[in-house]
Formats: structure tokens, sequence, C-alpha cells
């Protein structure tokens, strides 16, 4: 090349670079820079409302200005690349991200672009959740559940997908935290409660779902008898023949027919949770 071609070619170069430098303050702007050949990407661009532009994540790429077909932008990525991960945590850091380093998702492997789309919209809840939980996909077709299949509840609702210092990634520091921020008439405190209220809700219900009435683990008198089992009727061997006798303990709603207020009770009588 002569020393007159390489002064042209710095000059275009120069101007091209004066030209983007003019455009590059609004994101929006550098985004239409490049969808003259990236259309595809540019048009879902999920960054635009936020005002970040292409070249927050892929670099200036002066090289690949200067010669898309030659040259690539400075910074690429693919769905098998921790390097995405590393650019994403570089801006989104935070109270949200404070647990990720560390957490189930990331020891996992999994990576921000797993989930996330940045040039457009990926699956949404629970359909994004389901393709890695898959065991959990039955489950939102038992006979009690939550209304996750009706988009009346989410799998965020409940677990926080970037880390939690949590069992489980839950949001609160237990399951029953969580819970009754949406069951709060159950949250208490009551003048006589019941320790698998206070302790945990899931020791006796399936928050996935389940085959019992109002998600329980299993059918009263047999999930209470798994921590009730003293002396008197709560330590009664209950089988088929107390159907057949209409004993209390089994028909209807077996221990909660005299036992109702089995989340607690303000009731001054009511130390054995029967009002």
């Amino acid at each position: 090349m002569t020393g007159g071609r390489r002064i042209v070619t710095r000059l275009k170069r120069l101007l091209l670079l004066l030209l983007l430098s003019s455009v590059f303050p609004l994101a929006s702007s550098a985004a239409e820079v490049c969808e003259t050949c990236h259309r595809s990407q540019t048009d879902g661009f999920a960054h635009r409302s936020n005002d970040v532009g292409c070249t927050a994540c892929h670099g200036t790429s002066e090289a690949h200005l200067s010669n898309p077909v030659v040259s690539s932008p400075d910074t690429t990525f693919s769905l098998a690349e921790d390097d995405a991960g590393e650019r994403c945590v570089s801006c989104h850091e935070g109270s949200r991200m404070m647990y990720w380093q560390g957490s189930g998702h990331e020891l996992a492997g999994t990576t921000c672009n797993l989930c996330h789309r940045s040039h457009g919209e990926g699956l949404s809840e629970p359909e994004l959740c389901l393709s890695c939980h898959g065991d959990l996909r039955s489950s939102q077709h038992l006979p009690s559940r939550h209304p996750i299949a009706e988009g009346k509840v989410n799998c965020t609702d409940c677990h926080s997908p970037h880390g939690s210092a949590n069992e489980n990634l839950l949001h609160g520091d237990m399951a029953t935290d969580v819970c009754t921020r949406c069951h709060s008439d159950y949250r208490g405190p009551f003048l006589f409660e019941h320790d698998p209220v206070t302790e945990d809700c899931t020791i006796c219900h399936k928050p996935h779902g389940s085959v019992q009435p109002a998600m329980l683990d299993s059918r009263p008198p047999f999930l209470c008898q798994q921590c009730h089992m003293g002396v008197n009727h709560v330590g009664e061997l209950n089988d088929g023949g107390g159907i057949a006798a209409r004993s209390p303990n089994l028909i209807g709603k077996s221990c909660l027919n005299c036992h109702s207020r089995v989340h607690g009770s303000n009731h001054p009588s009511g130390a054995r949770l029967t009002r």
C-alpha cells in the first residue's frame, strides 16, 4: 500500500470515528448505526430503554465498523461462554446480585444468557424455569396447586433465581416468611400457636402441588400423627374399621372436625386449637 493510500484509509477511519462520536452519546443512535446490518438483533433490543448501547457489551469494535466482513466485534458471546455472565455482572450488580457468587444456579454453571435474551424476548415463566427443572412440570397439573399455569403466580414470587442466603433460593429467611407474604392471615402471632406454622409451612404442605386438599403432604389423621403420637385418641391406630364406626378421627375433616384452628388461635379457650 502506497503512502497516499494509507493516508486516505486513515482519513476514512477518522471520519467514521467522528461520525460515531456524534451519535454514540445516545444509546438509541448507537443501536441505529448497528441495525443497518443487525436488524434482527436490534428490533427487540432489551437494553434500549435503559440507555445502553451495543458498544457497552461488544466494545467499540472499530475494526468491525471499518470492515464488517473481515473483522468481528471486539467482544462476542455464545451460550457456552462464561464471559457473557461476567460482562453482565459488571453492570448488573447490587442487592439483587449480592448472592450470585456461590448460588445454586452459579455452581450449576448457569450463565446469564441461558435465561436472559438481551436482543429480544425469550421464554417466560414458568416455561423458562421448567426447561431445566422438568421434574416439577407435572406438579402444574395436580389437583391441589398454586395457580402457576394460569399466570397468577410465578416461580420468582417465592424464589430468587440470582441467589439467596436461604435454602432453595427463597426470598425470605424461611419458607414461612415466603408463604405469609400472600397468606397473611396465618402470619400471627397467635395467643396459641401451632409449632409447624411458626417453624416451616412445608412440614405439612407441599408448595409445588399435591394430590391432597390444601397442598397437604398427606391426609389427616395420618399427617397429624407424624408428630402427635401421644396417649388417648391421638395415639389410636386409624384403619378402615374406624370408617364403619363413623369415628370422628377418620370421617369428614378428621382431626380438623374438632381442631379447626390448626394454624393458631387467639381465643382465650383455644389452647387445643379447637376455637
